[in-house]
């Protein structure tokens, strides 16, 4: 089959070019291309599947079912391959919770799915890092509610396993009831906000446990334009720190 008039969208940039394929697998791209069974793009965009590291269940729901159908609702949506997030019920923060959701990614055939683990569990001590991370946990998450030392023996663990620690910044002290960042859209809305203080003294802190043990870590949710800030100019700084797309309000 030959796909015509494509934009290839991938690491190189965009470009229009047509691409045969044969028994599933991209054989040729280039231009002028010739096949008896072509279909035309009309510009449509022609993109490897994606990644998405941010991805919820259900009710935050873990089970068979859900896992399945995010899955499956992953793959019809481009996206190739997803990380779930730490904070479904039950916590994956042990081994017993680690093998029930493991059970449920046998069979599925959407996108590839990968669990993350609690590091902290709910009475706030450590989990048990090193041994998820043994049996197929690709990341450890952790919310900087988490005092300095649970922070830093964390960062220990990412350091010594070589992963990427997956990091929500937030202050418990400064929530207090807010559901989003504080700013015109929350006092529009009546919704009550958070301090952006909240989270950008959390992100300063975590960049500079990334700095002191060279480490990677992912910042989950960012919403304010100053944690942004300090993202930016710690990459510059050559830390391997990021954070997912925000909502700037």
């Amino acid at each position: 089959m030959l796909i015509t008039n494509t934009i290839i969208c991938d690491i190189n940039g965009e470009r229009e070019l047509d691409v045969r394929i044969e028994d599933d697998v991209i054989v040729e791209i280039g231009k002028n291309l010739s096949d008896t069974n072509t279909v035309d793009a009309k510009g449509a965009y022609f993109m490897p599947l994606l990644v998405d590291t941010n991805i919820s269940l259900q009710d935050a729901t873990l089970n068979a079912k859900n896992i399945k159908n995010i899955s499956d609702e992953a793959l019809r949506g481009g996206v190739g391959h997803i990380v779930l997030n730490a904070n479904t019920t039950p916590a994956i923060d042990n081994e017993i919770v680690l093998e029930f959701a493991q059970n449920g990614l046998h069979n599925i055939e959407g996108a590839k799915v990968d669990l993350t683990l609690n590091a902290l569990k709910e009475d706030m001590t450590l989990s048990n890092i090193a041994i998820l991370l043994k049996k197929g946990v690709v990341a450890p998450y952790m919310s900087t509610i988490a005092k300095n030392n649970l922070a830093i023996k964390i960062a220990e663990y990412v350091q010594m396993y070589k992963v990427t620690l997956f990091c929500k910044a937030e202050d418990n002290s400064l929530i207090n009831s807010g559901v989003m960042l504080d700013g015109k859209v929350s006092s529009k809305l009546g919704l009550a906000g958070i301090p952006d203080l909240s989270e950008v003294l959390h992100v300063s802190r975590m960049i500079e446990i990334a700095r002191h043990f060279k480490i990677n870590i992912l910042f989950k949710s960012i919403a304010s334009p100053r944690s942004i800030s300090l993202i930016n100019q710690a990459k510059k700084d050559g830390l391997h720190v990021e954070c997912e797309f925000p909502f700037i309000t």
